[in-house]
């Protein structure tokens, strides 16, 4: 299959405590999460401050070796 690259605002799930529901909480200040996979296994997973800082980083994967 090759690689390929996925770019997400990064969120985060709280864990249910207390008998409350987990909620999912957008992360401020914004940041971007780069999911990079191989033949549809993550083998790489980064964070980044901006948009474009994280398609440079999906740019490398994608274009290097």
């Amino acid at each position: 299959m090759g690689k390929s690259v996925k770019i997400v605002k990064a969120k985060y799930t709280t864990i249910p405590k207390d008998g409350k529901p987990s909620i999912t909480v957008n992360c401020k200040p914004e940041r971007f999460h780069v999911m990079c996979y191989r033949d549809d296994k993550i083998v790489r997973f980064l964070t980044r401050t901006n948009y474009s800082d994280a398609n440079i980083e999906a740019s490398l994967f994608t274009d290097g070796s």
